[in-house]
């Protein structure tokens, strides 16, 4: 039996192909996309992860709700030492039983 096509959502193929024609800097769209992504789930205090957050943001980019300008002049995102965003770590109650 032949495998099935995996099906991609349209929206999805959308974005592929509005990434694919995006005739700048394509790094600087992921840089700026992962960024972006990081302040939707401050803004509006999302659970989900930010990987889930990533199309979502690179769209607002590439539709113009938001610019690469507005993305890079916000504040670094401060870093555990991890070197995981502080804003994309899940709330954990320390080892002495206290929360953080």
């Amino acid at each position: 039996m032949a495998k099935a096509k995996q099906q991609i959502p349209k929206e999805e193929k959308d974005l592929e192909s509005m990434i694919l024609d995006y005739g700048k800097d394509k790094y600087k769209l992921v840089k700026t996309g992962v960024r972006w992504a990081c302040e939707i789930k401050q803004k509006e205090n999302l659970p989900d992860p930010i990987s889930t957050l990533i199309p979502r943001a690179v769209q607002e980019i590439l539709s113009g709700a938001v610019s690469i300008d507005e993305i890079e002049k916000l504040p670094d995102l401060p870093y555990s030492a991890t070197g995981q965003p502080l804003s994309t770590l899940p709330n954990r109650p320390e080892k002495n039983g206290k929360t953080g």
